[in-house]
C-alpha cells in the first residue's frame, strides 16, 4: 500500500512538471503578426497541417483570422462549411496579394467553392470587410512575421 501511495505521489509530480513546462514552452512561442500596408496589424490563428487545414475557422464562434501555410504553391480550395461568421478570403504568393474573395458567407450545407486564382503558398481567411476597410488589392505586399515554434 505505501508503494503504491509512493508511486501515485511521484507520477502526480512528474505530471505537474511535465505541465508547468508545457505551459512555458507555449509562452515562450511568439506569435505570428501580419501587418497590413495601412500599418493595421493582426495576430492570426495558424494552419499548417492537414488537419488544421480542414478545420480552418470553422471551430471558432467570433470572427477570426487564420494564416494557412502551404509547404508548395498550389490550387487552394475554401469552402464555408461549419462557419459561423462570413470572411475575406486573401490568396498569397508569399507575401504579395494575388486575389481575395470577399463577404463569403454563411453556408448550411455550403455550396460554394472558392478557389485561388492561381498556385498559392498562403491563405489569409480575414473577417468579412476587412478587404475594404484596408483598401487591400492585388499586388499588395503584406508584412508576414512568423513566430517561431
Amino acid at each position: 500500500m505505501k508503494n503504491l501511495l509512493s508511486l501515485a505521489i511521484s507520477v502526480s509530480i512528474i505530471l505537474i512538471v511535465f505541465q508547468v513546462w508545457f505551459v512555458m514552452q507555449k509562452e515562450s512561442v511568439s506569435e505570428t503578426r501580419i501587418t497590413f500596408p495601412d500599418g493595421y496589424q493582426i495576430t492570426p490563428l495558424i494552419a499548417d497541417n492537414l488537419f488544421e487545414s480542414r478545420v480552418g475557422l470553422s471551430n471558432q464562434t467570433e470572427p477570426a483570422s487564420m494564416l494557412f501555410i502551404f509547404d508548395n504553391k498550389v490550387i487552394s480550395s475554401i469552402w464555408m462549411k461549419g462557419m459561423h461568421f462570413p470572411i475575406d478570403i486573401i490568396w498569397l504568393d508569399g507575401q504579395t496579394i494575388v486575389g481575395f474573395e470577399t463577404d463569403a458567407q454563411v453556408e448550411d450545407p455550403p455550396v460554394t467553392i472558392y478557389r485561388s486564382p492561381v498556385p498559392v503558398d498562403h491563405v489569409l481567411e480575414v473577417p468579412a470587410g476587412s478587404v475594404k476597410a484596408h483598401n487591400l488589392g492585388v499586388g499588395n505586399q503584406l508584412d508576414i512575421e512568423l513566430g517561431k515554434e
